[in-house]
């Protein structure tokens, strides 16, 4: 798992789950995570900076 801190993303109101991820596959590396405050939903969202692999030659 990445990211800093408790990365509560439920409820709005009283943050106190982690419910929402961003899942990928082994070959992908996440290199940063964050969620963000805003009450436009009852869940923070969250934004991942993933790095791809390289395509094959």
């Amino acid at each position: 798992m990445a990211g800093a801190g408790d990365g509560f993303t439920y409820s709005v109101s009283r943050p106190y789950q982690r419910i929402d991820y961003v899942m990928t596959s082994r070959d992908i590396k996440t290199t940063s995570v964050a969620v963000i405050g805003t009450e436009a939903s009852d869940h923070f969202p969250i934004v991942a900076d993933l790095e791809l692999p390289h395509p094959s030659p």
